[in-house]
C-alpha cells in the first residue's frame, strides 16, 4: 500500500496517482515522492479566479447594487491568496503571486473611485 504524503489517503500499490487527492505518486526507492508542480499550477490556477472575482467583482457589483458601499470589503479578500504565493519557493509562483497582487489592487482602486463617485453624485 502506498500512502499519499499529501492527503494521507492508502493507495494501491502499482497506483500511479493519488485516488483522493490525484497527486502523482512516484517511487524513489522505498521512498514515495509527489509533483509539487502539479499543486503549484492547481495554486496559481485558483488564486487568478479569486484575483478576478475578488478584486473586480465587487467593481460589477458596485455598478449593479444600490447598496455600494457594503461591497468595498470583496476587493480586501481577494488579496490574502496572493501573498501565499509571493512566500513560495518557486520563482514563477512567486511572480504569478505578484501579477495576481497588481490585479487585485488594481480592482480595489477601481471599486473605490467607482463608490467615490457614487457617493459624490447623491
Amino acid at each position: 500500500m502506498k500512502v499519499c504524503p499529501v492527503c494521507d489517503c492508502i493507495n494501491d500499490d502499482d497506483a500511479q496517482y493519488c485516488k483522493a487527492c490525484g497527486c502523482q505518486l512516484m517511487v524513489d526507492g522505498s521512498n514515495y515522492h509527489f509533483d509539487v508542480s502539479y499543486l503549484q499550477n492547481r495554486s496559481v490556477v485558483v488564486g487568478y479566479i479569486l484575483a478576478i472575482l475578488f478584486g473586480w467583482g465587487g467593481v460589477i457589483l458596485s455598478l449593479l447594487s444600490t447598496i455600494n458601499n457594503s461591497l468595498l470589503f470583496m476587493g480586501f479578500f481577494g488579496l490574502i491568496f496572493p501573498f501565499d504565493l509571493i512566500r513560495a519557493d518557486d520563482p514563477s509562483v512567486r511572480k504569478h503571486g505578484y501579477i495576481q497582487l497588481i490585479i487585485c489592487v488594481t480592482g480595489v482602486i477601481v471599486q473605490s473611485v467607482t463608490l467615490l463617485s457614487f457617493l459624490g453624485g447623491l
